[in-house]
């Protein structure tokens, strides 16, 4: 195949694996961080015929329901189940360095949602448990289940804590979540420390097929760790071109400007690396783990492991200790190298197509 002509339609076409699982029920866990907007359009785009759920987690899952039904809604999927799950305060999470702009952040939605609506959320549960209810009402209802996780596992693991008969029913979990090298140790990153014990629960599933993404490798193949202008100039200036068109694009812009300069008034440090490119950057982490489950070109090697979780060593600077293992019979891939250009096309066509049509405001 010519890259320079690859589109999503194509994507789809050509992947054996999307042929195979295009009737499979999709379940998407997100935080509706930047990179999840960018995540959850590519999964409007691949999967409107058989996304049935939608679960939000973190801190203020109230309002990352209310923006994932927005964002649904807007690419005219309004009929897709959204339900809040797991959330609580920022003391309620690890005091990790490495999340805590994560756990302050308190402009969520900010510029998106009314006024009205924000000054509600303080008056709302933070946390609810109808996210894995949900979990377990699909998978119940369906002989396979297909399942992305792009945030923290407390909602899956409670489903299954549950419920571990269902596991069976998983026919395939994407996990975006991982580790990074600290020091020489391996250390988990954002999704895994936020709950180290709800990882450690699904990473110890026997025969449910998981495809790990980990965040070391986005931060060797994407110098900074994210998709700009300096490294992905032309999905940027897609993006940008889209704006008029989509609402979708907007939203993610007020939601970056905010996150961006978020992180710059907490860790100034990182004023340089970010602010050239504030608003107009996101994680491909997400965006990659969606695009992945339809495409199977995109991983160019993986190899099977067993991943754990010690989570008697926690460092306050960057998270839990991981050890990874190679196991022949895992069914766990770990990923470890990507086609970055293939990933930099089809986010490309993506947002191209968006200039092309306007969605529902």
């Amino acid at each position: 195949m010519v890259l320079s002509a690859l589109t999503l339609a194509n994507c789809q076409a050509d992947t054996e694996a999307f042929q195979n699982a295009a009737f499979v029920p999709l379940v998407i866990i997100t935080d509706m961080e930047p990179d999840d907007r960018i995540a959850m359009m590519l999964a409007s785009d691949l999967f409107a015929d058989r996304m049935v759920m939608v679960g939000t987690s973190v801190r203020h899952a109230g309002r990352k329901r209310d923006l994932a039904a927005r964002a649904l809604r807007q690419d005219a999927l309004e009929n897709i189940l959204v339900v809040q799950g797991s959330g609580g305060a920022a003391e309620d999470y690890p005091d990790v360095i490495s999340t805590r702009p994560a756990r302050l952040y308190q402009n969520e939605g900010k510029g998106i949602l009314s006024d009205d609506a924000l000054r509600n959320y303080r008056l709302a549960p933070r946390s609810s448990t109808a996210s894995a209810d949900a979990l377990i009402n699909r998978l119940a209802g369906h002989e396979q289940v297909e399942i992305i996780a792009l945030a923290p596992l407390t909602d899956l693991a409670a489903a299954l804590a549950m419920r571990p008969d269902l596991a069976k029913r998983i026919s395939r979990l994407h996990i975006m979540g991982g580790w990074t090298l600290r020091k020489g140790i391996k250390r988990t990153s954002y999704n895994w420390t936020m709950d180290a014990a709800a990882a450690n629960q699904i990473l110890a599933l026997k025969g449910v097929p998981i495809y790990l993404h980990s965040s070391h490798v986005f931060k060797r193949e994407f110098i900074g760790g994210s998709l700009n202008t300096a490294n992905a100039p032309r999905v940027i200036k897609a993006l940008l071109a889209a704006h008029e068109k989509s609402a979708n694009i907007r939203d993610f812009s007020i939601a970056a400007q905010s996150w961006d300069h978020h992180v710059i008034r907490l860790i100034p440090a990182l004023a340089e690396r970010i602010k050239p490119h504030a608003g107009q950057q996101f994680s491909p982490s997400d965006p990659f783990t969606v695009l992945a489950a339809a495409d199977d070109k995109l991983v160019v090697s993986a190899r099977p492991v067993f991943v754990q979780i010690d989570l008697e060593d926690l460092d306050g600077q960057s998270g839990y200790a991981v050890t990874v293992t190679d196991d022949p019979k895992s069914a766990m891939m770990l990923v470890e190298s990507m086609n970055a250009e293939r990933f930099r096309l089809l986010l490309e066509d993506s947002f191209n197509r968006r200039s092309s049509v306007t969605d529902t405001p």
